[in-house]
């Protein structure tokens, strides 16, 4: 192809007929399309610039494009919709579509986050978030951060919150409509397709934030007050006993109260958006997408044959990063975890079984952090202690899909953040009533070998992991959209004095 039929525009038109048609719908429409059909830009990029260019008074665009990554996660993403974290980073976004407090609560809320049950146990962890909270404050200019912290109440914001999110996503809905899809004729077929999930995504989310938001509004409030409780107990200095920084002027010694910028850390926005091994799509109104990973077999387990509860999505795909094969598994070794009911973290956790349908392949890790970051098994899925392995011999096949395990976010035990990556098989055909019943005897006499007349090996034993439950996968880094502060230095702080004076007698000269 030349290189003048490369810089064509798309059905026939010339660049300038091309151009000057988009110019009807704005500007922006130009470089975007002009982008897409050069495979340039993403459909975030295309979405960015125009919904905030037609939200009026955001309060912290940075924030405002968060929340387009955040939103339009949940729309693309089904199996996100119950996870309360992801809704309670979309509520501190939302926050930014109110002036004034947009960059306030973005700070605050972001810091919150990595406020879990296990981080409380930590006197010294919880008071250093205090410190950081209030020193953060002080440096957006509150003068009293500890009174105006103690009085912040984010529940009452509650239907100003949902109202701006409908908003919201009226406002993307009309975005794709008007400026993408009008254009279906001219575009990318791939573009055009993407732009139509995410308009059934966004309605979607719309409908179901009246039963979410509230709940995310309360799960942040709750966070918020136990801050509160550690400020208030002295988990930072008194504002009038702030340390003292030494600033030479000549003359005199001038004190200052500590101060913090939020840090925008690479790991936190990766993992924000997705981590390594990315749940699949596995929308139930996305069959193509489905299609490029996984397609069924005659006499292979069945992926599709359960949705959701709500039957948004699928989660034995969403369970895979990646293509998922129909494979024929024989001479392999695989391994499953499982153990007794039980409470983490004051959520009780169900008995797991030593047959099921989820098998790691190869040897079984060696310690309990392998087994969960791995082979992503949260704290809510399975308390573990005891493992069942079994070898497949040469020349006996066992049918099953296969792919690569992906990431999982805590629904019900807030905080755990698991990366995946291990190697897993999906299997039903293996478990037939022998090995049933020989797994089940081995596990009640304490554990065991045994051979099957099929030749298939099977052993019942205890892991011995240590620090199983509670403990892997928690922290301010794994926590989607938490964030940190760093400290300002004394020039830095000195900088902002300097300002606000000026600023302050600019004021006094302009009332004159």
């Amino acid at each position: 192809m030349s290189g003048a039929a490369t810089a064509s525009a798309p059905g026939g038109l010339s660049a300038k007929e091309f151009s000057l048609m988009a110019t009807e719908v704005g500007q922006w429409i130009w470089g975007t399309a002009q982008g897409a059909f050069n495979e340039k830009l993403t459909m975030g990029q295309i979405m960015t610039d125009a919904v905030i260019g037609m939200i009026p008074l955001v309060g912290d665009a940075t924030a405002a494009r968060d929340l387009i990554a955040v939103s339009t996660g949940l729309a693309t993403h089904p199996e996100k919709r119950t996870h309360t974290m992801e809704w309670v980073l979309l509520v501190i976004f939302i926050f930014a579509l109110i002036p004034v407090l947009g960059g306030v609560i973005k700070g605050v809320g972001r810091i919150a986050l990595r406020v879990t049950e296990e981080a409380a146990k930590d006197s010294v962890a919880v008071a250093k978030i205090a410190d950081e909270t209030i020193a953060f404050l002080n440096r957006i200019g509150h003068k009293n951060a500890e009174a105006w912290f103690k009085s912040l109440d984010v529940l009452k914001y509650q239907s100003e919150i949902l109202a701006k999110f409908r908003g919201f996503c009226d406002t993307v809905i009309f975005v794709l409509n008007s400026y993408v899809l009008r254009f279906r004729s001219v575009l990318p077929q791939s573009l055009i397709a993407r732009a139509e999930q995410l308009v059934q995504g966004f309605k979607q989310i719309k409908t179901l934030a009246g039963e979410m938001i509230p709940q995310a509004l309360k799960d942040l409030h709750d966070r918020l007050e136990y801050l509160k409780k550690a400020v208030h107990a002295g988990g930072v200095p008194p504002v009038d006993k702030t340390r003292t920084l030494l600033a030479q002027t000549g003359q005199k010694t001038v004190s200052y109260a500590e101060e913090a910028r939020l840090v925008e850390s690479g790991a936190t926005k990766k993992l924000k958006h997705a981590g390594e091994y990315a749940q699949n799509v596995s929308s139930t109104l996305d069959k193509s997408a489905i299609k490029k990973v996984y397609q069924r077999e005659a006499g292979f387990p069945d992926l599709l044959n359960r949705a959701d509860p709500q039957k948004l999505y699928y989660p034995h795909i969403a369970a895979a990063s990646g293509p998922i094969k129909n494979e024929m598994l024989s001479g392999e070794t695989l391994f499953r975890a499982f153990g007794l009911k039980g409470v983490t973290h004051g959520v009780k956790v169900g008995e797991s079984k030593a047959i099921g349908f989820w098998w790691g392949r190869g040897t079984a890790p060696r310690t309990a952090e392998e087994w969960r970051q791995k082979y992503a098994v949260l704290d809510e899925f399975n308390r573990n202690g005891w493992l069942a392995v079994v070898h497949i011999p040469p020349g006996h096949k066992v049918p099953a899909c296969t792919s690569t395990v992906s990431e999982q976010f805590s629904k019900d035990i807030a905080g755990q953040f698991l990366k995946g990556g291990g190697k897993q098989a999906a299997i039903e055909a293996l478990f037939e009533k022998e090995i049933m019943a020989e797994s089940t005897r081995l596990f009640k006499k304490g554990g065991g070998k045994a051979t099957l007349s099929n030749g298939v090996e099977i052993e019942v034993k205890q892991s011995g992991w240590k620090g199983i439950n509670g403990k892997i996968g928690y922290g301010e880094i794994v926590i989607p959209g938490a964030s940190v502060t760093e400290r300002l230095g004394v020039t830095e702080i000195q900088t902002k004095a300097v300002t606000q004076t000026l600023q302050g007698a600019a004021k006094q000269q302009r009332s004159k």
